[in-house]
């Protein structure tokens, strides 16, 4: 129904001049105005946006369609506190020029809504926010800006760590970032004489994650050790693998129990080596098996082979298959059931299978265990060969319906095959991949895993496409294919031609998400630019809110026509900025072409113009960029540091050099980790002389990005056998294929003593195989761990 409602309003042109829709018309259909899209927003007279305004607060609206809505909305008023305030979602839409000239007195009022809505904030509008507000010397924002505090660069921060410290309460609950933490923690220590109390050290609330691990180690005695733990226990905020590992070393002193158990924060508990696991008695076994239920999200951050195994131990030690997959089994595996061994899995009594499919769907299952189940799904003592299928199965399977293999699924019958099934279950996979659970599962999915989803949502809605064409999608005046069909779908997954056939005002209203979409091929990217030319031309002409929204389609201008876009409006060289895909040539075109546009040198360029080039960095010549003002680079660096920059080693080292300026941080010899996180990837550009001689701390601080920016010879140069196996696991899982290629025998060493790090000698096939079951998943992980990491991984490159 909602979908007819909405289709029939796209293609209803013009109703707003024609006062077709008085104001209580528009306002009961607000929440509609997401789907309607761009077009249908543009109709609109400011007057109608103004009075809708309390119900659009609530919407959640795009970049773009939020920018719009904010646009009309200044044509009829002025920005006051009750706009301001007023504002909620459509926040995000406030645009660099806007919010540049808007008062720090009026911003403030604003704070709230920013709040909620930062995720969706840019990282343009986010640091025009905080160099505003920070620079004002008015600490009363400071609460309000608990989710973006996290955005103030370390360089604007150090200056003023003293007055934070003099309002501790305020300072020590707040959200600070890994690195501004330890800046806040160093200060304090210095303040104490390094002598820090126990109960001191709880004061510091959310400060405390900075501790250092020699502080750390000090600190933790007999009677402190579980206080502490629960202390960390009980953060509202993740706590840094460095620190975890410090944590993890001063466990190993202890006898660990039960109560230990309990008061270990989650990930912590998970990040033992498998050996001490192993050790744990049955009570401890089953309140981890408890506690990884509870928390499936930080289980999923582990290694997948540790996952596997730990819940094998764990079925092994509580008896959970003997030898049959028990209802109780089933039941206490909860969202762990996807990791047990491949035959455990296969022996899920189906009966159980079916009841719970509801939960069972919303699971993180990997490669393997989705074709299983796709398997399991379509046998007779489940729902049967898939040619039989109907809507209520469907309903029932749901997202699962992605797990069968292509030929299942082109098996399924083409009448429940409705647009309106294919939109439901598109829904239904998005839903899961923007949960949390989903969000996290994401992270772990390799590639070809993505890509064999997006290849079966293809097949899936062409097949529908196919049926529907002449009855739905066809009429005598031409294709009719409309924005919120693609939008409630994926735009690539419709055929090029559909799209670029589709009318002006759908096009238009969908470029923003078609821009965004990752599965396009070049090709295809070439055939929408030439669709959006049509729509506007020229090129120089072309506006700024619709580069905007290019997204990847942008990377298919030609370089002289790079040359005439407008890149005066930061909105629209963010946008271009946040692309990986630029080639070389392109990027210095880009850069030069903003340079040019905007009037000025690189020696010009402040913080906020820097954030915004974002990769466009890499267009700048090195002599450019020793030109830039070490100031305003340490500030803009929080932001451009966490690219995986393209850029030439000799522009990361100009880069680098800015950096360690006297006005930035000065001599890298006396940067802690703090500095080193904070500068990211721009750390690959420090000279060979510099990274060879980094010591501990300052190795820790070394975010994985910038590990896999560093170029492969000058990795293996610089970094020693005994520096790699200072690595933590998320730096050694960041080398990449070309720097592993370039290591010597030791150095490969001991980066697969870091990898491998977390069971040590829990690998123990005598001991696992005295439960009876040595699973085909157990022996593949062993093989992969072991063999693959050791031996293969030379012989693979």
């Amino acid at each position: 129904m909602r979908r007819t409602l909405t289709e029939f309003l796209s293609r209803t042109t013009s109703v707003t001049n024609q006062g077709f829709l008085v104001t209580d018309e528009l306002m009961s259909m607000a929440g509609l105005l997401p789907i309607l899209g761009l077009s249908f927003i543009k109709q609109l007279h400011p007057g109608q946006i103004q009075a809708m305004l309390p119900e659009l607060s609530t919407m959640n609206f795009s970049p773009v369609q939020a920018r719009e809505i904010i646009d009309k909305l200044l044509q009829n008023v002025s920005i006051t506190e009750e706009l301001l305030e007023s504002l909620g979602s459509a926040v995000i839409g406030l645009s660099p020029s806007i919010l540049r000239v808007i008062p720090t007195a009026l911003l403030v009022h604003a704070l709230p809504s920013m709040a909620e809505h930062e995720r969706k904030l840019s990282p343009v509008q986010k640091l025009i926010i905080v160099n505003k507000l920070w620079e004002s010397d008015n600490m009363k924002w400071l609460k309000d800006l608990d989710s973006l505090v996290k955005e103030i660069p370390l360089i604007s921060l150090k200056p003023k760590v003293n007055m934070l410290l003099s309002n501790a309460n305020d300072t020590m609950q707040m959200k600070w970032s890994v690195q501004q933490a330890q800046l806040l923690f160093g200060k304090v220590s210095e303040a104490n004489d390094h002598n820090l109390t126990e109960d001191l050290f709880s004061s510091l609330g959310l400060v405390a994650r900075g501790v250092d691990c020699a502080t750390l180690k000090h600190l933790v005695t007999p009677n402190t050790f579980l206080k502490l733990l629960r202390f960390f226990r009980d953060l509202p905020i993740e706590l840094p693998m460095t620190l975890r590992n410090c944590i993890l070393e001063a466990v190993n002193r202890f006898v660990l129990s039960t109560e230990t158990v309990q008061s270990m924060r989650p990930q912590l508990l998970f990040d033992l080596q498998l050996l001490k696991i192993k050790r744990f008695s049955i009570n401890m076994t089953q309140r981890l098996l408890q506690i990884l239920v509870d928390n499936p999200i930080p289980f999923l951050k582990i290694p997948s082979s540790k996952q596997s195994l730990m819940v094998d131990w764990i079925v092994q030690v509580l008896n959970l298959y003997d030898p049959v997959f028990s209802k109780a089994g089933f039941d206490l595996l909860g969202s762990a059931l996807p990791f047990v061994a491949d035959e455990i899995f296969m022996a899920i009594p189906r009966a159980e299978l079916k009841a719970k499919l509801l939960e069972i769907k919303d699971y993180c299952f990997d490669r393997q265990k989705k074709f299983l189940l796709g398997d399991i799904l379509t046998k007779d003592n489940m729902f049967g060969d898939p040619t039989n299928w109907t809507s209520l199965i469907l309903d029932k399977v749901d997202r699962l319906v992605f797990f069968l293999s292509i030929d299942n699924i082109q098996k399924l019958p083409m009448d429940v095959l409705t647009l309106e099934r294919i939109e439901t279950l598109f829904h239904s996979q998005r839903q899961w991949e923007e949960s949390d659970f989903g969000s996290a599962c994401q992270q772990q999915v390799e590639s070809s895993d993505l890509d064999d989803l997006f290849r079966k949502q293809q097949i899936l809605l062409q097949t529908s496409v196919g049926l529907l064409n002449t009855r739905q999608l066809q009429t005598k005046n031409g294709p009719v294919l409309t924005c919120s069909s693609v939008r409630t779908t994926l735009p690539s997954a419709w055929t090029i031609s559909l799209l670029t056939a589709m009318s002006d005002d759908d096009f238009i209203s969908c470029l923003e998400m078609i821009g965004q979409d990752p599965h396009f091929q070049p090709f295809e990217l070439f055939q929408l630019l030439d669709r959006v030319k049509q729509i506007y031309r020229p090129v120089s002409a072309m506006p700024p809110n619709v580069i905007e929204q290019l997204g990847r389609v942008a990377t298919q201008f030609t370089e002289r026509e790079l040359t005439r876009l407008d890149l005066s409006d930061l909105g629209a060289v963010a946008a271009l900025g946040k692309i990986a895909e630029w080639s070389s040539k392109k990027l210095t075109v880009l850069f030069t072409t903003f340079l040019r546009v905007n009037r000025r040198r690189a020696g010009d360029l402040d913080s906020v113009s820097l954030v915004a080039l974002g990769h466009l960095i890499c267009g700048i010549k090195p002599a450019d960029a020793s030109a830039i003002d070490p100031v305003q680079f340490s500030v803009a660096v929080l932001w451009i540091g966490r690219l995986r920059l393209s850029c030439e080693e000799s522009q990361l080292m100009a880069l680098a050099k800015l950096l360690t300026q006297s006005q930035a941080f000065g001599e890298v010899s006396q940067w802690r980790a703090e500095e080193f996180t904070e500068i990211g990837s721009i750390a690959a550009g420090l000279s060979d002389i510099v990274l060879s001689a980094l010591v501990k701390e300052q190795i820790e601080g070394l975010t994985a990005i910038a590990v896999a920016t560093i170029p492969p010879q000058k990795f293996s140069v610089v970094f020693s056998p005994t520096q790699i196996r200072l690595f933590n696991y998320q730096q050694a899982v960041a080398v990449t294929p070309a720097q592993l290629k370039e290591l010597g025998d030791l150095q490969k060493k001991a980066l697969d003593m870091v990898l491998t790090s977390w069971h040590k000698t829990a690998i123990d096939v005598r001991g696992r195989s005295a439960g009876g079951v040595i699973s085909g998943g157990f022996i593949g992980v062993l093989l992969c761990v072991v063999c693959n990491l050791l031996h293969s991984r030379e012989e693979a490159l």
